[in-house]
């Protein structure tokens, strides 16, 4: 008798330990993620919250057998896990049925009412307190947006039966602010005298911040020699050579271009933000670059003109060493070495653009 009795209660002790693992409920966002190129502090309004963007959903859904009642716990954090811009403990207004869902965006949870399926939220929005705190997030709110970073909302759906256990999940927000397009090669802005290019093909450089989600827009546009166009119809006028979409800040493809025609080029990108991010095709918000112009002359026989995109190429790294020597007169001898082997014309280039970009150090030494 004494063994069924330890048996027995081996058994009841095994199924309070299943009971105790049991996962009643899932949660899950759709989208998990987005990326932007900029956040309005709008999106946290919640005395406004129905007038938010919806930035997401979040799916909840009831697989037990049984009625559960549960809180909903959210974390809203800056980069930093330290960071908190919210902290708020939702309780539902009625248990979620067996086989229930509970389909609610961000209108529902950044907010400090009572809403459908939940109870007026514990806790509080503070941007006010996270500004004090951080002075880059303190300097962008205060002209409305959110900098450069990453918005974490954590969401933690929490039983009131003890024996049930919860469940989490993410949502969250990549910015990446796109405040300029400049071009760098080749030309000089409009209305300045066009410098010579011969180049087979030519290539175009431009310095903007790089994102996984934009997508550049080129235009050449072709001028008859005689007038370079001036900033006062250089937008209306000209015939179109290339109007199409290019990658990252480099294009170099082989256009007919004409002895001795201007050429006048232009560089611009969809800004994605809280509103468009969902179709960005009918986006109206744009970022442009000002025009360019340069005249192209097959007999030119310049020695300049794959320094001047080498040139251009090291005032794209960012570097201060560099851009130290280039503002003190220095400028590239067209020769790249590395590891011994030496490098000219197009291949330097080549090379010299794979580290745009990317985090380098130098070292500046006498020869």
């Amino acid at each position: 008798m004494r063994r069924l009795a330890i048996v027995f209660l081996a058994a009841i002790s095994m199924r309070g330990i299943l009971l105790a693992q049991t996962e009643p409920l899932t949660a899950s966002f759709s989208p998990a993620a987005i990326s932007v190129n900029a956040l309005n502090a709008a999106v946290f309004d919640p005395v406004n919250s129905g007038s938010q963007p919806i930035l997401t959903n979040l799916l909840i859904s009831n697989v037990s057998s049984a009625p559960v009642a549960f809180n909903l716990s959210l974390v809203v954090t800056w980069n930093n896990p330290s960071h908190q811009l919210a902290s708020l403990t939702f309780p539902t207004l009625y248990p979620i049925q067996p086989g229930e869902q509970w389909n609610i965006s961000n209108r529902d949870f950044i907010t400090d009412q009572q809403g459908f399926h939940f109870g007026e939220p514990a806790g509080r929005i503070d941007i006010i307190q996270l500004m004090k705190v951080d002075p880059i997030l303190n300097s962008a709110l205060e002209a409305g947006r959110f900098p450069d970073g990453k918005l974490i909302f954590t969401v933690d759906l929490i039983p009131l039966d003890k024996q049930l256990r919860a469940v989490s999940a993410t949502f969250v927000v990549s910015i990446s602010n796109i405040t300029s397009i400049f071009p760098t090669y080749p030309g000089k802005p409009a209305g300045l005298a066009p410098p010579k290019v011969n180049l087979k093909p030519v290539t175009f450089l431009w310095n903007s911040m790089i994102t996984s989600f934009n997508t550049f827009h080129l235009t050449i546009k072709e001028f008859e020699p005689g007038t370079a166009p001036n900033a006062n119809f250089v937008e209306s006028a000209g015939r179109t050579v290339f109007d199409g979409d290019v990658g990252n800040n480099i294009f170099s493809e082989f256009l007919p271009f004409q002895n001795q025609h201007y050429y006048a080029w232009q560089i611009q990108t969809t800004l994605v933000n809280e509103s468009n991010f969902q179709d960005v095709s009918r986006s109206r918000n744009y970022l442009i670059s000002p025009w360019y112009v340069f005249q192209y002359d097959d007999s030119y026989i310049g020695n300049d003109t794959s320094n001047q995109e080498l040139t251009a190429l090291l005032n794209m790294l960012n570097n201060p060493a560099i851009r130290a020597l280039l503002n003190a007169g220095f400028s590239p001898t067209g020769t790249i070495i590395q590891e011994g082997n030496v490098f000219t014309g197009q291949d330097a280039i080549d090379l010299v653009n794979t580290l745009v970009g990317k985090t380098i150090a130098v070292e500046i030494t006498e020869q």
